[in-house]
């Protein structure tokens, strides 16, 4: 599932925010689960434990329940 985070991340030109995550990675138009955006939290987390070795990480371009975006962790 991380994967499928990153990769719907990775491929979304700019900002991409919690839902359209969601709807990407359960494969739903209505964001799938109705706590997706706390599952997809969980999953940013876990995955960016997994990133940290190759200087990536997946954060929010703004304040709470803004998009993500994949960043080096210099920037």
């Amino acid at each position: 599932m991380q994967r499928r985070v990153f990769d719907a991340v990775r491929r979304h030109p700019g900002v991409l925010d919690a839902d359209g995550v969601a709807s990407r990675i359960y494969d739903t138009a209505d964001g799938g689960a109705l706590d997706a955006t706390g599952c997809v939290r969980a999953f940013v987390c876990s995955a960016n434990k997994r990133l940290r070795p190759y200087g990536l990480r997946i954060k929010q371009a703004g304040g709470y329940r803004s998009g993500y975006i994949i960043t080096n962790l210099k920037g």
